[in-house]
């Protein structure tokens, strides 16, 4: 029998085999199933415990895994079992999480709340490994290695440069490093301190106070609400300049450079000027005596109006009565010139 004859014999078995079958299905003796079909596969048709298939099955794309074990789905040409992107031969059938599902089949492998196709990044073929040791960030609980854990810091992006703060070693871009500020609330307003701009509410900024620590106490400067340690608070002496000597208030022990700590001089405003002493260096408590050299090196002046009545501090009256001594000898002379010329 030639090869076209064998064909067409087959071909009427078929159409003699499903036309039965079709028959017996309409009378409920027999299943039909119609498989998918694609141009990389020939149609079947045969019977198989009563049931008659057609067409045939998309060819299995990936090699059994751990020695036949099924692929339970495909993302495009591979097999991807928990339809999270990654293949299952990268993701293997460890169990990172200890849940009891493999890897290739868990959509969350560390179970940190954030999915294995989140943390796969750009090409889920080559699982990105943001810090570098060794674990791919879907398997990894702390994918940049900043202390703070992926489901603390999870996908937010606080800075908005783009990437999620669990692999931003700074959150908040304040040049103060995730691993610094840590996952802390020191100011008690919610934010923990990598995502807060101002850990301690100083109204002073963390980028502008830093990480360094003024006054030595163990606490750095962006926590601290008394920096240089002298009494005053940091939202008190504030982030200016006050002497223009390159150190700002609240670092400076001697804000206005006047030679009177900034502990001593304090929040008073002694001469009411509306300008604290510590950042006066007009008037300081100790110069109190006019003419009395103070300890910015230049001589008090009274400020006092010059018609200040006698029963004021004491200094008018002094100046009262010096002048009227200085007059005297004036007027003695003109007297005693008076009397010669009347004669």
């Amino acid at each position: 029998m030639g090869r076209r004859a064998r064909e067409l014999h087959t071909m009427s078995r078929n159409i003699l085999l499903f036309l039965s079958c079709l028959f017996a299905g309409l009378l409920g003796g027999c299943q039909v199933h119609l498989l998918s079909s694609s141009d990389g596969c020939e149609s079947q048709l045969f019977i198989e415990d009563g049931v008659l298939y057609l067409g045939c099955e998309e060819p299995d794309q990936s090699p059994p895994l751990n020695g036949g074990t099924p692929c339970l789905a495909l993302t495009g040409d591979y097999c991807d079992s928990d339809q999270d992107t990654i293949p299952d031969d990268v993701e293997g059938f460890g169990d990172s999480d200890g849940d009891g599902d493999p890897d290739c089949e868990d959509p969350d492998s560390d179970n940190d709340g954030l999915s294995d196709s989140a943390e796969a990044g750009p090409n889920p073929l080559r699982p990105v490994d943001t810090d570098g040791d060794g674990s791919e960030d879907f398997r990894d609980l702390d994918s940049d290695d900043d202390e703070i854990s992926d489901s603390d810091e999870s996908d937010l992006d606080t800075d908005g440069d783009g990437l999620d703060d669990r692999v931003d070693f700074d959150s908040d871009d304040d040049g103060i490093s995730d691993f610094i500020e840590g996952s802390i609330d020191s100011d008690g307003d919610g934010d923990e301190d990598f995502r807060d701009l101002d850990c301690d509410n100083d109204t002073i900024s963390d980028e502008v106070e830093g990480e360094e620590d003024s006054d030595g106490d163990g606490s750095e400067d962006f926590r601290d609400l008394d920096s240089d340690n002298d009494g005053l608070p940091d939202e008190f002496e504030g982030d200016v300049d006050t002497d223009g000597d390159g150190v700002p208030d609240f670092r400076d022990l001697d804000s206005d450079d006047d030679g009177l700590s900034d502990e001593e001089e304090g929040t008073v405003d002694s001469d009411g000027d509306g300008i604290p002493d510590s950042k006066d260096a007009v008037f300081d408590a100790a110069e109190e005596i006019e003419g009395e050299i103070g300890a910015d090196g230049e001589a008090f002046v009274d400020t006092k109006p010059v018609g200040c009545s006698c029963a004021g501090d004491g200094r008018a009256r002094g100046t009262f009565a010096m002048s009227m001594l200085g007059l005297l000898p004036l007027g003695m002379a003109r007297r005693n010139r008076r009397r010669r010329f009347l004669g």
